[in-house]
């Protein structure tokens, strides 16, 4: 789905990725699903593009609904993904995500979320094999030149990409839109998180970025400004990560 002449989104609000094209080469941000892969050889081809312009993939975080293609990019097409080093472990399969904000889970969003993630192949996601790692502070020399800014609390070394000659921020999981299992709708803390107070304080890392586009991992693009998504974020706090007591 093109966003902009630059930008584009894979697959469906509920699990989204991302391209950058820039001089016909292309950066992917975030790797879905499995099932994504057929998305993105889709998108290339609308785009005039194909497998062969990728430059770069790189990952928000270590998740499985994140890594979903990584692997399959990289055996047939590409070098190796690239993550926070503290999330290396996680995406290789090595260590499972201690999760203490799974949120407040409604069974029936709960059961379409889990289905629509078997249909889409994410419990059979392939660990990475071989990975790259990324400088938090850095500018990466990859198409849209992308700054790596260290926004933990989801997982230990979640990441945000900001695309300034793009006037993008890719949050990943450090901000959800939508959070389907909670039915909460409107900028939040993304459930799942390992550590809801840590992922609460990282935004402070990302509120004085100037960009038009915000763009989650989980949810619809926010385009009222970042600094508006963060006070959101913060006026629903973490209250809604909390487990029900039974």
């Amino acid at each position: 789905m093109r966003l902009a002449p630059s930008l584009h989104r894979l697959g469906e609000p509920i699990v989204s990725c991302y391209l950058i094209e820039e001089a016909g080469e292309v950066t992917i941000i975030d790797a879905g699903v499995p099932a994504y892969y057929a998305d993105l050889t889709a998108e290339l081809a609308a785009m005039g593009r194909s497998l062969e312009d990728v430059r770069a993939l790189v990952l928000t975080h270590g998740h499985d609904d994140h890594i979903g293609f990584a692997e399959r990019l990289r055996a047939e097409h590409h070098g190796p993904a690239s993550i926070h080093e503290l999330d290396v472990a996680l995406a290789r399969g090595e260590v499972g995500n201690p999760s203490a904000g799974m949120g407040q889970r409604r069974l029936r969003s709960l059961l379409y979320y889990l289905l629509w993630l078997l249909r889409r192949g994410a419990m059979r996601t392939t660990a990475l094999t071989e990975v790259g790692t990324l400088d938090v502070g850095t500018t990466l020399d990859v198409p849209g030149a992308l700054r790596v800014i260290h926004t933990p609390g989801h997982t230990r070394g979640s990441v945000t990409f900001h695309a300034p000659g793009h006037d993008a921020l890719f949050v990943g999981d450090a901000l959800a839109t939508n959070a389907v299992i909670t039915e909460r709708r409107g900028p939040q803390v993304c459930p799942f998180a390992a550590d809801p107070d840590e992922a609460l304080a990282s935004l402070a890392s990302i509120e004085e970025v100037e960009a038009y586009w915000l763009l989650p991992g989980h949810g619809e693009p926010w385009v009222d400004g970042v600094a508006a998504a963060v006070a959101a974020a913060r006026e629903v706090g973490i209250g809604h990560l909390a487990r029900p007591r039974r």
